[in-house]
């Protein structure tokens, strides 16, 4: 009598119960592949998100269902803002997520951060739901800095749950320029942090001789050293603004009319700084907070940037007239790059040079 064929793979196996177990596994792991094609709310829930702090691999698994707030419960939407990132990353995923609940009918929430330290902010630390509730919708993209026009029908995708963000999210397009009024009332220092500012910017303009404060200024920032001492970042495709960069922007304010400025510089990079800046009326910020730099930046008449969310912030909360930033951030064609789109990121008024 003819043997009917077997895969040649399951007769290596010579236990029955071993031929069963990588059966089941197979049959298990199609299963869950075709759940995670099919269904874009459990392609987040099935992701460890450890650097969100969003773990939700078991609700795949969970037997529970989904339930749905009555219609007069709020539905709330909250980011983990995690710890670690910096105040330039932290402010982007505030203002997007009060620009992304406001264009959901949602209600946002939001845990403790440093913002709320430097900040007039209008959500208090208080946190309504757990992000890692398996009745949450899910929404998050690895990509930090594209807009995502899902997030226009958050509202229709999770009807009567609350929505759990995860991501960057640094596109200007998520709050600008409908929300600019609210973004800048609400990101306005606090008065110890603005004191501070005003007092550093008057000590430079009195030791330049500029008692009656006649003179334009220019806010410079320059970041360096954490960029280039992570060489992931720089693979990645972080680059810093060169000397010939800040020597174009300043030879540009001259020709625009910005005659006989003094300069203050907020940076991570004194050292180079004072090497490369010789020769101009520059005074350098040393040993303050990153908010007493960003806001002494936004005190300034003209600002010249570097590269990334402080920069962006810096500019985005003054009132300059002119902001000029590095066109050669990120590398192009490097891996950061294609997860950019510069045009929403920069606003189209502001300057790009090299």
């Amino acid at each position: 009598m003819a043997r009917k064929p077997q895969c040649l793979f399951l007769r290596s196996i010579p236990s029955p119960r071993g031929k069963w177990c990588i059966v089941f596994l197979g049959a298990s792991f199609l299963v869950v592949s075709l759940i995670l094609a099919l269904n874009v709310d459990v392609i987040s829930l099935a992701i460890p998100l450890h650097e969100w702090k969003i773990y939700r691999i078991g609700c795949i698994f969970s037997s529970s269902q989904t339930t749905a707030h009555s219609p007069e419960a709020p539905q709330y939407i909250s980011h983990a803002f995690h710890p670690l990132v910096g105040t330039g990353n932290l402010m982007f995923i505030y203002a997007s997520l009060w620009g992304i609940a406001k264009k959901n009918g949602l209600t946002p929430t939001i845990p403790f951060t440093k913002l709320h330290d430097a900040f007039h902010l209008d959500l208090s630390p208080e946190q309504f739901f757990d992000l890692s509730d398996c009745d949450n919708y899910v929404f998050g993209m690895d990509e930090c800095c594209l807009y995502d026009e899902r997030t226009e029908q958050i509202f229709q995708r999770a009807v009567g749950r609350n929505v759990s963000l995860w991501g960057y999210f640094q596109s200007s397009r998520y709050f600008h320029p409908e929300h600019e009024t609210d973004i800048r009332r609400q990101f306005a220092f606090k008065e110890n942090i603005d004191v501070r500012a005003n007092d550093i910017i008057k000590g430079f303009r009195l030791r330049s001789g500029d008692s009656m404060q006649k003179r334009p200024s220019v806010g410079i920032h320059i970041r360096r050293g954490d960029v280039l001492v992570k060489s992931f970042w720089r693979n990645f495709g972080f680059t810093v603004a060169t000397r010939e960069y800040f020597r174009h922007a300043m030879e540009y304010l001259k020709n625009k009319g910005v005659i006989d400025p003094i300069f203050l510089v907020c940076t991570n990079d004194v050292e180079w700084s004072r090497q490369n800046l010789a020769g101009f009326d520059v005074h350098f910020v040393e040993n303050q907070t990153s908010h007493v730099d960003m806001a002494i930046l936004t005190h300034m008449n003209h600002l010249i940037l570097s590269a990334g969310t402080f920069s962006f912030f810096a500019g985005y909360l003054s009132s300059a007239q002119h902001i000029i930033y590095y066109k050669g951030w990120p590398r192009p064609g490097s891996k950061y790059a294609g997860m950019m789109d510069l045009s929403s990121f920069w606003l189209p008024e502001w300057i790009a040079m090299e």
